[in-house]
């Protein structure tokens, strides 16, 4: 028989609220549009090949991407405009050429003129021309070059240079704004970032270079960005959004009410002593990621929520400690929880649902996520794009397709 009700879903497993991702979805078109610029979801959060037409409903004609699979993914799904923004190891273009040569237009970010002169080289055997975006480094946060840094000018030289390559555009990755506790702060780095990007390119046009593409990434830069400090942006990246999370929330960009992803988990047993519970969802199910910590609220390794989804106590209950399988919920900082908890929604046998530190993770580390609607009911399953090489996969998770 379908599966119907949450109690139903045989646990842990991944919930997908529909209408909260819908809600998202759609606030995150509306602020590309109020800021000017094209909204250009990134694929690697939900993996969901399902998620496509909703993408294109709300004017999404590309996507972001970080695998070969997910790639292959969003072609099949009707999206053939892609970024890939994660570092492109020169042996994918082989694997990425079949959907190239049947039209696919591919942009890799670069920064090192070795890689690139390596990643040209790849493109020319594999018999494909592959667009080519310069990431910078304004921030002084993960990847990227300094554009005015000799490494620049010796990128600018290998591009010249290639045959397989072309320059298409600069983007600049706000990844330090995810490590500011104040809005303030946040708008400020987005408008340096945006900025540095606007004058790089112009320097680049007034030397002979054709930038089409003047980009920005990050759901902190789309939540934060101001419509005045974009001067010269035409399109934004960011992926998290679409579902939120707690470090999200933690951040100031985000609010629990909008987190579409969860882990349904049951209470499995007491330790009467200490006033603690397991739940059968541990590392696995959950992650160990701990992205909330250095936060002011530290959620463990996730926040406890009853069936519907309300966090439980006064928002204090976490998962404190996981082995493989299991977690230690506790109240933050290790407290007893309240006999009344212990008494009812966290009695033995419960559903909880978790909320994830980082939805992107703890998304991966399952085959497919049960969709909520509305009303608590279970409307039906979503597969994902899990690994890095291997064609999307068709089997759906035990249960049934939406709708």
């Amino acid at each position: 028989m379908p599966i119907r009700t949450l109690d139903q879903i045989p646990t842990p497993a991944l919930l997908l609220d529909t209408a909260r991702l819908d809600a998202n979805l759609g606030a995150m078109a509306a602020r590309a549009r109020a800021l000017g610029v094209t909204w250009r979801p990134h694929f690697k959060t939900l993996k969901a090949p399902a998620v496509v037409p909703r993408l294109r409903a709300l004017g999404a004609t590309g996507a972001a991407v970080s695998t070969p699979a997910e790639a292959a993914a969003c072609v099949a799904a009707g999206l053939g405009d892609l970024w890939y923004t994660a570092p492109f190891a020169p042996h994918k273009a082989a694997l990425l050429a079949p959907l190239v040569a049947n039209g696919l237009s591919l942009t890799l970010l670069l920064d090192d003129p070795a890689h690139a002169a390596q990643l040209d080289a790849a493109a020319q055997a594999a018999g494909v021309r592959l667009g080519a975006m310069i990431e910078l480094d304004i921030d002084g946060h993960r990847g990227g070059v300094e554009p005015d840094s000799p490494r620049f000018g010796d990128l600018l030289g290998v591009l010249g240079q290639a045959r397989a390559l072309d320059l298409v555009g600069l983007y600049g990755y706000g990844g330090g704004t995810y490590d500011l506790a104040e809005r303030p702060a946040r708008q400020a780095l987005v408008a340096r970032i945006a900025g540095g990007v606007a004058a790089t390119a112009d320097h680049l046009t007034r030397h002979g270079w054709t930038v089409r593409h003047r980009a920005l990434g990050g759901s902190p830069v789309l939540a934060e960005a101001r419509a005045a400090d974009l001067a010269g942006i035409d399109s934004l990246c960011a992926g998290v959004a679409m579902v939120e999370d707690l470090a999200q929330c933690g951040n100031g960009v985000a609010q629990p009410a909008r987190i579409a992803l969860s882990v349904l988990a049951r209470v499995v047993q007491h330790q009467r002593e200490t006033g603690r519970l397991f739940v059968d969802a541990g590392a696995l199910a959950l992650s160990k990621d701990r992205s909330t910590g250095p936060q002011a609220d530290d959620q463990g390794y996730g926040l406890l929520c009853d069936a519907h989804g309300t966090p439980l106590g006064d928002g204090d209950v976490v998962v404190t400690a996981v082995s493989q399988e299991h977690g230690l919920v506790a109240r933050r900082g290790g407290g007893a929880l309240p006999a009344t908890l212990l008494a009812g929604a966290l009695a033995a046998g419960q559903p909880v649902r978790i909320l994830p530190n980082h939805a992107c993770i703890t998304a991966a580390g399952h085959d497919g996520y049960w969709l909520v609607d509305e009303a608590g009911g279970v409307a039906g399953t979503w597969a994902r794009v899990n690994g890095w090489i291997a064609p999307p996969p068709t089997a759906q998770p035990p249960g049934q397709s939406e709708g």
